[in-house]
């Protein structure tokens, strides 16, 4: 009876993270914004299945079709993976329904994990549904052994486990040791955590080259040779023996986390300092003020900073990359359309890629819904709207400033002509300053301060929706001038971005935004 009761409360959970609960409200911007929420998840979700089932087709052109599993369930793990760290492993053993959990009719180990096997069973739903996709194309091309299939869909319930559990010890071990060392930071523990877990793949990468993308995510499948045709005994017992590890493992982690709930929640839980803090009472200028909130609200929220840092970060070690290995890490590459050649250089894919990390995240979509219900405390400050939101354009500028930088000495470096390297380096300027200008406003329009977990805001906000979209469109239309015009055009996007920036201040001024 408290089994079904269970699934009862996964089943609200599910329809509260989808938007579906909220659809039947009377409020038109609850009921706007859930449809939009849906959408978008059925859109992407759309992608995903078309992509797998593409997958197939192509490794059969690339000449690899029998590493086909092998490169799916690697590459669903490490998606899982991330997701789940970028989330944050909080959100698995504390939400915001945490004290109403505990109040229903449930056992308490149940309550305990309910959210972990919420997790789980949502992944596993998405990897099987991904999984079968593939297979369903397979048996179209080259159908392999029955006992294969068996052991696919078995690995596909491994996988999310063995993505969660990973993800939850890796994230643990790190904020041990900072612990250890007094480091209580939000952003170390973030950073170190996301370089610590994707450290095989970068490892992979840097012997495989990106050239053929999936050969670094081969290399470190959980697969250890492909599942394609007729097995050998050994090759059996291997796939049954990490089967029963990871069941296993995942067994003793959730005994773990049941027996041991308080203690992990104690070290997890977002804790305040202020008993033993001292305060001082002094007069700053509201510039350094402001900076300072803001920079300790980043800091302080693991969703918000996770989400938000990675893009920053890549765009590092990407520049970095591309002044240390140039071409020996990203290859020039030759491809034909109706008979006419195309030569992509090294250049051209590092500038893309700069410019894919500079405008696919921005913290401006969510810099003021972020405040949820304590935005009536900026609201009541001597302040001007468009001092606080200098400050959160502000903030966007900052994080990117090294990454930028280096991509711009990358810039330098690429052998273009003056004219070229100007307009290069204008654009990648222009992306960020109209990428964070563009948040603001989608953020003053379509804000959301009524939300119950800070994913509502990072991920699924409308302004965020809206901004990713757009942000694509930026991608592709700069590939498109890069790759068929080359660098000589870029102005043509400089001049409509900037256009469109001063219609964005044109408007803030008109709408009164910033009085």
């Amino acid at each position: 009876m408290k089994s079904s009761n269970l699934l009862k409360f996964l089943q609200i959970r599910l329809k509260n993270q989808l938007g579906l609960s909220k659809l039947n409200t009377t409020s038109a911007s609850i009921k706007f914004h859930s449809r939009i929420t849906l959408i978008g998840y059925i859109i992407v979700f759309a992608l995903l299945v078309i992509y797998f089932a593409y997958l197939p087709f192509q490794m059969l052109s690339e000449g690899n079709l029998q590493d086909i599993n092998t490169y799916v369930i690697g590459i669903i793990f490490w998606i899982l993976a991330i997701w789940t760290c970028l989330s944050g492993i909080l959100n698995l053993i504390y939400s915001e329904d945490h004290d109403y959990i505990f109040t229903l009719p449930i056992e308490k180990w149940q309550a305990k994990l309910s959210v972990i096997i919420y997790q789980y069973i949502l992944y596993s739903f998405l990897t099987l549904i991904l999984l079968s996709v593939v297979q369903i194309s397979l048996i179209l091309i080259n159908p392999i052994p029955f006992y294969n299939i068996i052991y696919i869909f078995l690995m596909a319930l491994c996988t999310p486990a063995l993505a969660i559990v990973l993800t939850v010890i890796v994230v643990f071990i790190v904020k041990e040791i900072l612990n250890y060392l007094s480091i209580k930071s939000n952003l170390v523990v973030s950073l170190l955590s996301f370089v610590l877990l994707i450290a095989p793949l970068i490892f992979s990468y840097s012997k495989t080259g990106v050239r053929n993308p999936k050969l670094g995510v081969i290399e470190v499948s959980l697969l250890p040779f492909p599942i394609f045709g007729e097995l050998d005994i050994i090759q059996h017992f291997t796939i049954f023996g990490m089967i029963a590890f990871v069941f296993l493992g995942s067994y003793i982690f959730l005994l773990l986390v049941n027996n041991k709930y308080d203690k992990i929640l104690a070290k997890f839980s977002r804790q305040s300092d202020s008993a033993n803090s001292h305060f001082k009472l002094y007069i700053t200028p509201s510039f350094v003020a402001l900076m300072k909130r803001e920079l300790k609200l980043y800091s302080s929220s693991f969703s918000y900073l996770s989400n938000t840092i990675l893009m920053p970060i890549l765009l590092i070690l990407i520049g970095a990359a591309s002044l240390l290995f140039g071409e020996k890490l990203i290859p020039e590459y030759t491809f034909s359309i109706f008979n006419n050649d195309f030569n992509i250089s090294s250049e051209k894919v590092y500038y893309i890629i700069f410019t894919a990390c500079l405008v696919l995240t921005t913290t401006t979509t969510c810099a003021f819904s972020i405040e949820g219900s304590k935005i009536w405390i900026i609201k009541s400050l001597p302040l001007t709207i468009f001092e606080v939101s200098f400050i959160k354009f502000f903030l966007n500028l900052l994080i990117f400033i090294p990454g930028i930088i280096i991509a711009i000495l990358s810039c330098l470096f690429m052998g273009l002509v003056p004219l070229q390297v100007i307009q290069a380096i204008a654009l990648l300027v222009c992306n960020l300053i109209f990428t964070s200008v563009l948040g603001l406003l989608l953020n003053f329009r379509l804000p959301n301060y009524q939300w119950s977990n800070e994913m509502e805001v990072v991920k699924q906000g409308l302004s965020t929706i809206i901004a990713a979209i757009t942000s694509m469109l930026q991608v592709a239309v700069t590939s498109l001038i890069v790759i068929f015009l080359d660098f000589n055009y870029l102005f043509i996007l400089i001049g409509f971005e900037m256009m469109l920036t001063v219609y964005f201040i044109i408007t803030f001024q008109r709408e009164r935004y910033f009085r």
